[in-house]
């Protein structure tokens, strides 16, 4: 295939080809002599280059110990492996491919070697961003050649296309402190709004059923209190969140911070033997303790126009321990946590606030709070402030610089059996 320098170069031999015709001057002979040698080796030398060469890619991803790799934000090592099969040495041979991976828009990435001996193997390397979470190609690998003047190019696909699965980023947590709930006497069981057997007594707070006031507590505090139940066995969490409007802009959006956040939330779960499921914006899948299962999951999350937080709290049962990241203006799904709250679910939620202009997170920190919903506030770039509050269960840990607003009080007084 001609070059465009090529394509320059023919057109200029001709053209001095006939002026010196016409002219007869000796030198213009000898100029349109020397292009004319350049066309043909410069045609000759890429088609005696390419044939022989084979080519591999592999990928470093610089990670060692973790389950999953590559992460948003990491750096790969993608190393091409060029073999030349003659017994003669070739000279300046590029090997490029187009990704995705950098940006989000498929770009041409190029090694170059400028020697590569006969019968021998020489590898190359090119750094790749990870910038965007997903499934993303590598396209075919193509070796071509257009030495030496760069007038014709010869090019061979030698390896097919693969794609490589970005897991988004997680960052380390020992626990979910924001999950856990006073104990009852039975250690590793929950305490909740719906049951059978009394296991304590909270303060009465707005929508409380009167039919669950502890009497008996009533009168010994001198305050209006409410049973709590046992909720059973403490063994698995859903984490729920919106996926239909993302507010922000690139990597910085809501739904990335809620993808990351469960990312990290659920490494910390799996860790401590409970398994987790995973509603995006619609029913819970199946609960698991697999981690790189879960990630592969939240790695493929899209957002679309039906995948709300409100359709993934509709289908959450009745008792569930739900950890929910919402955002700020996300009042349809505030009411749907409220309501599960007020249906007996053992509720959490991280408000996601600061997105874009207006949008506040005070209002919905303040609605879920009434309903006895532990809240706390994730604002745009403090994301691992926020990591950090759900590790400690304690909104006191946040920023100093940050607005927070403090919890509805609620005294939980662990009575033992109820009479």
């Amino acid at each position: 295939m001609i070059t465009r320098r090529g394509v320059g170069l023919v057109i200029s031999a001709v053209a001095i080809f006939f002026l010196a015709s016409v002219t007869r001057v000796g030198w213009l002979h000898l100029a349109d002599a020397v292009f004319w040698a350049m066309i043909v080796i410069g045609a000759a030398l890429p088609w005696l280059t390419v044939p022989g060469i084979r080519a591999g890619r592999r990928i470093a991803t610089g990670r060692s110990g973790d389950a999953v790799a590559p992460l948003v934000g990491d750096e790969i090592d993608v190393e091409v492996d060029v073999t030349n099969g003659g017994m003669f040495p070739r000279f300046l041979v590029t090997a490029s491919y187009e990704s995705s991976l950098s940006g989000g828009k498929k770009q041409r990435q190029r090694v170059f070697f400028t020697h590569l001996p006969g019968g021998s193997t020489t590898t190359g390397t090119n750094t790749v961003t990870c910038d965007i979470r997903g499934r993303h190609e590598f396209g075919s690998l193509t070796v071509e050649s257009a030495a030496p003047f760069g007038l014709f190019r010869r090019r061979r696909h030698v390896s097919a296309p693969f794609e490589v699965l970005v897991y988004p980023k997680w960052y380390p947590m020992a626990h979910v402190g924001l999950l856990e709930a006073p104990r009852g006497e039975t250690e590793g069981r929950r305490i909740s709004r719906t049951g059978s057997e009394v296991m304590a007594s909270r303060r009465y707070g707005a929508g409380d059923p009167m039919r669950d006031i502890h009497w008996k507590n009533t009168a010994r505090t001198g305050r209006l209190m409410v049973k709590e139940y046992d909720a059973g066995a403490d063994d698995g969490v859903v984490i729920a969140f919106d996926a239909s409007s993302p507010v922000g802009e690139g990597v910085e959006t809501t739904l990335e911070y809620a993808v990351s956040i469960a990312a990290s939330a659920s490494r910390a779960l799996v860790r401590n033997n409970l398994e987790v499921a995973i509603a995006a914006g619609g029913p819970p899948g199946p609960a698991t303790s697999d981690w790189g299962r879960i990630m592969e999951l939240l790695a493929l999350v899209e957002p679309g126009p039906l995948r709300t937080l409100g359709n993934a709290i509709a289908a959450a049962p009745g008792n569930a321990r739900v950890l929910a990241i919402v955002s700020a203006d996300d009042r349809v799904s505030i009411k749907a946590l409220a309501s599960l709250a007020l249906r007996g679910g053992s509720v959490s939620a991280v408000v996601l606030g600061g997105f874009a202009e207006g949008h506040d997170a005070f209002a919905a920190l303040a609605s879920l709070r009434a309903t006895g919903v532990a809240t706390i506030e994730c604002h745009l770039g403090g994301l691992e402030d926020c990591i950090r509050e759900i590790e400690s269960g304690n909104a006191s840990h946040a920023d100093a610089n940050r607005r927070r607003w403090p919890a509805p009080r609620s005294d939980v007084d662990a009575i033992g059996r109820a009479a």
